[in-house]
């Protein structure tokens, strides 16, 4: 349950910048070179997403994601990451 919750919430902060660009889930979709299914899917919370489409999206939308643990000797960031 925790795992959807934080899926929901990923897909809201996605929607919200991309509401905040002024885009549509069609013209972000083809920004990012991905199907609008897929925009869709993300801001709804759906869970298998491929990760270069994901970066794809995040790259477009200026977003970052962090990654930290405890093995890591500092924080990732992995920005714009499409290729």
């Amino acid at each position: 349950m925790a795992k959807q919750k934080e899926a929901s919430e990923f897909g809201a902060a996605i929607k919200l910048h991309r509401k905040r660009a002024g885009l549509s889930q069609s013209e972000l979709a083809k920004m990012a070179n991905v199907g609008k299914t897929l925009i869709f899917e993300l801001e709804h919370g759906h869970t298998a997403v491929r990760f270069d489409a994901l970066c794809s999206v995040l790259a477009i939308l200026n977003l970052k994601l962090d990654l930290s643990g405890e093995f890591l000797d500092r924080p990732m960031r992995l920005t714009h990451a499409t290729n």
